[in-house]
C-alpha cells in the first residue's frame, strides 16, 4: 500500500496482501480459541488464565484475560475494521492513503505478539522447571476470582472497539493531509469519529457499573490510572465531535480537528503503554506486569513514530489549512462549542497530569508517587461547573449569530425548574448551600435547558442526538454529586439477630449459606442482610475463599439492594470469630440444653480417646468426640499440643443453627479416669460496612442517554446537518 502511492499498479497487491494478512490472523485467533476450549494446558497461557472449573462465557474470555491475549484480540479487532475502512475509502479514492497508514497498527500489534507470544508451551515459558516434553497438567491456574463476572465477557471487548474506532479518524485525518484534503474529516470521516466515541464511552460506563457492582469499595469511578487512561481519549474525542461539527457548519476550526484526531490516537497509544509496560504496577489494580524491554521498548517507539507522522504532517501541511473562518461572533454557537471543546481538553490536561504523576515524580525524584484522589474532583469541579454552563446556554444558540434577548427568553423555564429542583435536593436531604449545590443547579440548568428543546413543539430530528448527550451528561454529574456527598455510610457488626439502625432504617443479619457449591475451587458464602425486616428487600454480600490465592485471604463482592431512588449497599469488610463465654462440659452419655440456647440440646455419645492414651510419643494428639445436637450425630475433633499443654478445637458447623461447637479440653478426675468434654461455641461476627446512596440511578440513565446520542448520530444516513 505504500509503494501503491507512487505506483497504482502496486494497489491491488497491497489489496491482496492486506486480505492475506486478515486471513492469517483469523486462522491464527480460531487456533488459539480451539486450544482454550478443548484445555489445552500444554500452552503456558491457557494454564495461566484457564481452568477447567470455568463456564463456557469466561472460558471464552480467558483469550483476552492476559498481556498477550489482549493484545492478539486488538489486532483481530484492527484487522476485521481494516476491511470496513478499505471498502469506504475505495469509494472516496482514498484506499492507498489510508491503508498504507492504517497497515502499519497491525503490524506493531504482529510484532509485539512475535516478541510475547501467546503460543509458548509451558516448557518454554519455565525453562528452569526442567518438566518433561509430554506432561500435561490437569487443570490449569483459571482466572483471577474477581475477573469471574459476566461484564468480563462484555466490558473489554467493547472497550477494545472503542479503542480501535477512535483511532480511525488519525488515519483519515493523516491520509487527508497526504491529499491536501481539509474536508476528510469532516467528511467520510466523521461517522468514524461519532462511532469510535460512542462506542468507548459505553466501554467507559461498563467498566465503572462493572466496578461498582462486583469490587465493593462503594463507587463507579475511583480515578485509578489505568481507567484515567481510556478516559483520556474519550474527552478528546469528545471534543473532536463540537469541533468538527464547526467545520461541517461554518467552516472553522480545520487545524483543531487535525490536531484532535491525531491527539486521540495518540492518547489511545499511550493509554495501551500505561496499561502494558508495567510503569504503574504500583499504582493500579488494572495494570498488567512488566511485558520486559522489546515489547516496552515497541510501545514507546510506536508513540513516538505516530506522533512525529501525524504532528509532522500537520506541520507541513499548516498553512494550506489556513483558509478557514475561525473569527466566530461572541453569541453563537460555533463559538460556544469551540469554548466547551477547550474545556474538555483543559479536563483532559488535569486527568493526564494526575495519571502520568508515578512517571514524572519518578523522573524528578528517586521514588514513584501518585496525586491524592480528592485532587481530580478539585480540579475538574470547575471546569465542569463551566462545561455545564456551555449545555445549557449552547441549544439556545443559533449557527453565525444570535440575538441576547431570545436566549434570555427561552431560558427562563428551565431555570425556575433548575431552582426549584436544587431546592428540592437541599430540603429532601437537610443540606445547607454549599460548593456542591452550585453544580448540583448546573446540572439541572443543562438538563432542563436540553429538554425543554427536545419536547419542543419546532424540534427536528437533526438536533435530537445532540440534546440528548447533553441532557445524559447532566443527569450523570448529577447523579454522582448526589450519590457521593449525600450519601450515609456506618460499619456494622453483627453478633446476633439485633437490628442496627441507619437513616432511620432497621438492617438486620439472618444468616448465610454456601453457594456454588459444584466448584471444587473454592468455598463461597452469600450473607443475608434485610432491610426493615422485610424479606423482600435484601442485600447478599458476598465471601469467598479461592484455590487462586491458595485460600490466603478472602474474596469479597458487594450486596445491593436497588430501588427507583436509592441504592442499600452492603460493602463486606471482614468476619471475625466470637466465642461465648458460657462452656458445657458432658460426661458420655450425658445430655444438657446449651447455656445460652436452651431450645437446643447436646449430648455426648462417646470418645476416641485412642491416640490420646499414647501422647508421650507425639507433640500433636489427636481427640474425637461423638455428640449428637437434637438427634443430629456427628464427630468434633480437637488437637492436644503436648508441648504448649493446650487444646485446639476444630469448630463445626450443624444445620439449623448459626454457631459452630468445638471441643476446647478435656477433663479427667484425679486417677485420669472418667473423661469429660468442656464444649466451647463460637458464632461469626459479620462486619460490612452499609452506605445508602440516593439518585445513584441517574448515573446509569444519564450514561446510557449520552451514548445513545453519539449512536443515533452515527446510525443516521445522512449526518450533513446534525447539530
Amino acid at each position: 500500500y505504500f509503494f501503491s502511492l507512487k505506483n497504482d499498479k502496486l494497489l491491488k497487491p497491497g489489496r491482496i496482501a492486506y486480505n492475506v494478512t486478515l486471513l492469517a490472523v483469523l486462522f491464527m485467533s480460531a487456533y488459539f480459541l480451539a486450544n482454550i476450549l478443548s484445555h489445552n494446558y500444554q500452552m503456558a497461557y491457557i494454564y495461566k488464565y484457564s481452568s477447567n472449573e470455568l463456564p463456557f462465557g469466561l472460558l471464552l474470555s480467558t483469550f483476552y484475560a492476559g498481556q498477550e491475549g489482549s493484545i492478539m484480540l486488538w489486532l483481530l479487532f484492527y484487522s476485521i475494521a481494516g476491511i470496513a475502512l478499505m471498502i469506504m475509502a475505495r469509494k472516496y479514492n482514498y484506499e492507498k492513503q489510508v491503508m498504507s497508514v492504517y497497515s502499519m497498527i497491525p503490524m506493531v500489534l504482529l510484532l509485539m505478539l512475535i516478541s510475547k507470544s501467546p503460543f509458548l508451551s509451558i516448557q518454554e515459558a519455565f525453562p528452569q522447571s526442567n518438566i518433561p516434553p509430554d506432561f500435561m497438567p490437569e487443570n490449569g491456574n483459571g482466572l483471577n476470582p474477581i475477573l469471574e463476572n459476566y461484564w468480563m465477557v462484555i466490558h473489554p471487548p467493547i472497550l477494545f472497539i472503542g479503542y480501535v474506532l477512535v483511532s480511525i479518524p488519525y488515519i483519515i485525518g493523516v491520509a487527508g493531509l497526504i491529499n491536501r484534503d481539509k474536508n476528510a474529516l469532516s467528511g467520510f470521516g466523521y461517522r468514524w469519529i461519532l462511532l469510535g466515541t460512542g462506542i468507548l464511552g459505553l466501554g467507559l460506563m461498563l467498566g465503572g457499573f462493572w466496578a461498582y457492582e462486583t469490587l465493593g469499595w462503594g463507587g463507579f469511578w475511583g480515578w485509578d490510572p489505568v481507567e484515567n487512561s481510556s478516559l483520556l481519549p474519550w474527552l478528546s474525542s469528545v471534543a473532536l465531535v463540537h469541533t468538527i461539527l464547526v467545520q461541517r457548519k461554518s467552516g472553522g476550526l480545520v487545524r483543531t480537528n487535525f490536531f484532535l484526531a491525531i491527539l486521540t490516537f495518540i492518547l489511545v497509544l499511550y493509554a495501551t503503554f500505561l496499561t502494558r509496560s508495567g510503569v504503574l504496577g504500583d499504582f493500579s489494580v488494572h495494570s498488567f506486569v512488566d511485558p520486559g524491554t522489546v515489547v516496552y521498548t515497541i510501545l514507546l517507539s510506536t508513540i513516538i513514530i505516530f506522533g512525529l507522522l501525524g504532528f509532522v504532517m500537520l506541520l507541513i501541511r499548516y498553512k494550506e489549512l489556513g483558509n478557514e473562518k475561525n473569527e466566530f461572533k461572541m453569541i453563537s454557537k460555533e463559538n460556544f462549542m469551540a469554548i466547551g471543546s477547550i474545556l474538555l481538553l483543559l479536563s483532559l490536561a488535569v486527568t493526564m497530569y494526575g495519571t502520568s504523576f508515578p512517571i514524572i515524580s519518578a523522573i524528578f525524584s528517586d521514588t514513584k508517587s501518585s496525586v491524592e484522589i480528592s485532587f481530580y474532583n478539585k480540579m475538574n469541579m470547575p471546569i465542569y461547573v463551566l462545561v455545564l454552563f456551555f449545555t445549557y446556554i449552547t441549544p439556545f444558540l443559533k449557527w453565525k449569530s444570535t440575538k441576547l434577548d431570545g436566549i434570555i427568553k427561552k431560558s427562563i423555564a428551565p431555570a425556575i425548574l433548575a431552582i426549584a429542583a436544587t431546592a428540592g435536593v437541599l430540603v429532601a436531604y437537610d443540606s445547607p448551600i454549599n460548593q456542591y449545590t452550585l453544580i448540583i443547579f448546573m446540572s439541572f440548568l443543562s438538563l432542563f435547558a436540553n429538554l425543554s428543546i427536545v419536547f419542543s413543539k419546532h424540534i427536528t430530528f437533526e438536533k435530537m442526538p445532540g440534546l440528548i448527550s447533553h441532557a445524559g451528561l447532566a443527569l450523570v454529574i448529577v447523579g454522582a454529586v448526589i450519590s457521593g456527598y449525600y450519601e450515609v455510610k456506618k460499619v456494622m457488626m453483627f453478633t446476633d439477630d439485633a437490628p442496627q439502625e441507619l437513616r432511620g432504617r432497621q438492617y438486620s443479619y439472618v444468616g448465610y449459606k454456601r453457594i456454588e457449591r459444584e466448584k471444587q475451587d473454592r468455598e463461597k458464602y452469600q450473607y443475608t442482610i434485610l432491610i426493615d425486616g422485610d424479606k423482600n428487600k435484601a442485600a447478599e454480600p458476598i465471601f469467598y475463599w479461592s484455590q487462586f490465592n491458595e485460600f490466603s485471604s478472602p474474596f469479597l463482592e458487594p450486596g445491593i439492594y436497588s430501588t427507583l431512588l436509592t441504592d442499600y449497599y452492603v460493602s463486606p469488610n471482614s468476619i471475625e470469630n466470637d466465642i461465648y463465654e458460657e462452656a458445657l462440659i458432658l460426661a458420655i452419655g450425658e445430655t444438657k440444653s446449651l447455656p445460652f440456647d436452651t431450645t437446643n440440646n447436646l449430648t455426648l455419645v462417646d470418645f476416641d480417646i485412642s491416640k490420646f492414651m499414647s501422647f508421650e510419643t507425639m507433640e500433636e494428639i489427636p481427640l474425637a468426640a461423638i455428640v449428637e445436637l437434637n438427634g443430629k450425630r456427628d464427630t468434633l475433633y480437637t488437637i492436644f499440643n503436648n508441648r504448649e499443654r493446650n487444646f485446639s478445637p476444630q469448630w463445626k458447623s450443624f444445620s439449623g443453627v448459626d454457631y459452630k461447637i468445638g471441643v476446647a479440653s478435656l477433663v479427667m478426675d484425679d486417677n485420669m479416669e472418667n473423661p469429660k468434654a468442656q464444649f466451647q461455641f463460637l458464632r461469626e461476627r459479620l462486619v460490612v460496612e452499609v452506605s445508602e446512596k440516593p439518585m445513584i440511578n441517574l448515573v446509569w440513565l444519564g450514561t446510557v442517554l449520552m451514548v445513545g446520542g453519539f449512536c443515533w448520530a452515527f446510525a443516521r444516513r445522512k449526518t450533513k446537518d446534525i447539530s
